[in-house]
């Protein structure tokens, strides 16, 4: 029989190859769009349920509604952009309820910002906005947690319900692996047929066409299903021919790896020009998300600045009253991809050191003033260094930057020091947030604090990011190496 004479049986189907992930897809459009609704639902009903109780009456529905819409739009907004799988598969219910946790918090504070800029705040009572966030918080982490695995053990448990799979293997041994997933993506019978994989280089053009026959045959009466190809020692060009041949199939064809090649499978295939290649490696944040965090800084430093420029005002009087000498403090140190900047801080020391030589200040240390070991244990000292956030200089969060003195020093001494310079540096940072504010006296601390550093800056995110900044207020209030 011709292949070119193929008719397909009016039992058979062609079954789409993207049939796990539509249904993976599916599963997270039906989960985002579950949140939204309970996040509007939510909403509206924490704003009557407080207005009942606390005014004894319904409040505006309108503007909860409305309130509700764009929290949903950010928050489904946060997860799509970290791309956030919402099946039961490849991600844990403590990581889902993690960042679902994540980004609920990073939409209230946008939420906040816009609403302080917008001066719109007055038309909640802070009873309503917390009521909202508290029944939120409850309402996205249980959904986060059964909401896609329910959905994913309905939707998969049937993706593969009344096929037949038809699977070409060398063995049955190396056949049976795929055979046992089929079966938990609801396959009842998935059939194997062995076929030899070592064939002679001389004769592998009629071997070839002869199994290119025979799944032909096979497929010609079997029942609905797809084809899958385990190709074993066949060689490239064998492979290549076989698949050729197979296109006017009308079912769909996989070709199952082995081992080594389904290792390099797993990274994302880019085109760069007409060549494709393997993203091997991701950069730790996307542009988009280097933008958001990038908006993220210019909306905290600036609404930040507003707040506490009276407090800055005072503290900066109250320096001048304490000892001689400038309110700020100005020193030269270095930055994104080893940029000098200019750091700015209240003075909280006697001395302006800025040069070849800067000693660390240690706890008893006599240089520092009165006020200034208050500015230092409170952490108000950084506050002008929101101006550097600002400017672009640095960012809220990231690694610590040290006196230019110091990363000639070190430098020298620890092996990929420089890696904490290819993201900005931030007023706190993950080092700062495990224990490793303050006073390196010794290599060994600083060993661990560039270790924490480096680790930040491969790793870095805008959930990360959040998380460092809530555990930044218990390290404020702890004072742990505060001097």
């Amino acid at each position: 029989m011709s292949l070119h004479s193929w008719v397909q049986p009016d039992n058979m189907t062609a079954s789409s190859p993207k049939r796990v992930i539509s249904t993976a897809q599916a599963v997270s459009a039906f989960a985002l769009a579950i949140d939204a609704v309970l996040i509007i639902a939510v909403s509206v009903a924490s704003g009557r349920v407080f207005h009942l109780i606390a005014y004894d009456a319904n409040g505006d529905t309108e503007n909860f509604f409305a309130t509700g819409v764009i929290t949903a739009i950010l928050f489904c907004s946060f997860l799509r952009i970290w791309g956030t799988k919402y099946t039961a598969y490849g991600s844990s219910g403590f990581n889902r309820i993690r960042n679902g946790i994540i980004a609920w918090c990073i939409t209230f504070i946008i939420l906040l910002v816009l609403a302080f800029t917008m001066k719109v705040s007055a038309v909640f009572s802070r009873g309503t906005i917390f009521s909202f966030f508290g029944a939120g918080l409850i309402a996205v982490s249980l959904s986060r947690f059964f909401v896609p695995r329910w959905l994913a053990n309905v939707s998969f448990a049937n993706a593969y319900r009344g096929l037949e799979p038809l699977i070409f293997a060398p063995s049955q041994d190396r056949a049976r692996p795929l055979q046992m997933a089929l079966s938990q993506l609801g396959c009842e019978k998935a059939n194997v047929y062995e076929f030899v994989d070592q064939i002679s280089t001389s004769d592998w053009p009629r071997q070839i066409r002869q199994l290119a026959q025979r799944i032909f045959d096979i497929a010609r009466t079997a029942a609905p299903g797809e084809v899958y190809i385990l190709p074993g020692q066949l060689s490239p060009s064998a492979l290549e021919a076989l698949l050729q041949r197979l296109h006017i199939l009308p079912r769909a064809v996989f070709l199952v790896p082995d081992a080594q090649l389904a290792s390099l499978l797993r990274y994302t295939v880019r085109p760069v020009g007409q060549h494709p290649v393997l993203e091997m490696q991701k950069a730790p944040m996307t542009r988009l998300e280097r933008a958001l965090k990038r908006v993220l800084d210019i909306t905290i430093s600036g609404s930040s600045l507003l707040l506490f420029l009276p407090l800055m005002a005072l503290i900066a009087i109250a320096i001048k009253l304490d000892s001689p000498g400038p309110a700020l403090f100005v020193q030269t140190r270095n930055g994104y991809r080893g940029t000098p900047f200019r750091i700015l801080k209240f003075r909280s020391m006697r001395v302006m050191e800025d040069g070849a030589v800067v000693t660390q200040a240690s706890k008893q240390d006599s240089r520092i003033t009165r006020l200034g070991r208050l500015l230092r244990k409170s952490s108000l000292d950084e506050l002008p260094q929101l101006i550097n956030v600002l400017s672009g200089d640095m960012s809220i969060v990231g690694p610590r930057p040290h006196a230019i003195a110091h990363d000639r020093l070190y430098s020298s001494l620890i092996d990929d020091y420089e890696v904490r310079q290819h993201v900005r540096p931030g007023i706190t940072g993950w080092a700062q947030v495990n224990g490793l504010r303050g006073e390196t006296a010794h290599v060994d601390l600083m060993y661990r604090r560039i270790e924490m550093d480096i680790w930040y800056a491969t790793h870095c995110s805008l959930g990360l990011d959040v998380q460092i900044i809530l555990r930044t207020f218990i390290e404020v209030l702890r004072q742990r190496n505060a001097y």
